[in-house]
């Protein structure tokens, strides 16, 4: 009986080690970086997909991942656009207008978030509103270019061409340099051929 148990702990020991082995040189134990950019970048597409697919609220929440895994990422503020254009589809204003806020905090040289912005306010029929609170903020605060900017694209969202021309060239008055301030002088050079 002492044999048998004794032959059965040797075997023991041999398959344990022999499996000790096996799982070192294994892939299965190997460890793996998470690349929260990559990751990010992904759940992105999968909402851009989800949104042209019309499912909207997928596409939102696809878009929530990517921004929490890439927070204060060069692509945030796309992720907030797509974000907010997802929020529109829904018929979530106020949402849509704080994503499309946050998408020019993170990169103010982005015209498509200021133009998805004054769309928001359109689509929620504040437009008018929206004009007077940009206006009290220019009054307050000149210097302040993406007010300018915004004001300019509300008022031609208004068809208001003279204020909107004045507002955009007050932006590019204060922001010669900036590499959205072409887009903004293309979008004045229209305005007058209209």
């Amino acid at each position: 009986m002492c044999q048998i148990v004794y032959k059965t702990f040797v075997l023991i020991i041999i398959f344990a080690f022999a499996t000790a082995q096996t799982y070192d040189n294994s892939d299965q134990f190997k460890t793996f970086k998470i690349d929260a950019h990559k990751n990010a970048v992904s759940h992105n597409q999968k909402g851009m997909y989800y949104l042209s697919r019309g499912y909207a609220y997928a596409a939102a929440e696809e878009f929530k991942l990517a921004i929490r895994l890439a927070p204060h990422n060069a692509s945030t503020a796309i992720y907030f656009n797509n974000l907010g254009e997802a929020y529109i589809k829904l018929f979530k204003f106020d949402p849509a207008i704080k994503s499309f806020q946050k998408a020019i905090e993170h990169n103010p040289n982005l015209l498509l978030s200021y133009e998805n912005l004054v769309n928001a306010y359109r689509e929620k029929d504040v437009l008018k509103i929206a004009v007077d609170k940009y206006v009290e903020i220019a009054k307050n605060d000149p210097t302040g270019s993406k007010n300018w900017l915004i004001l300019g694209l509300l008022y031609k969202e208004l068809d208001h061409k003279e204020f909107a021309i004045k507002s955009l060239e007050e932006f590019i008055k204060l922001e010669p340099g900036l590499f959205i301030t072409n887009s903004v002088e293309r979008v004045v050079e229209e305005l007058r051929r209209e």
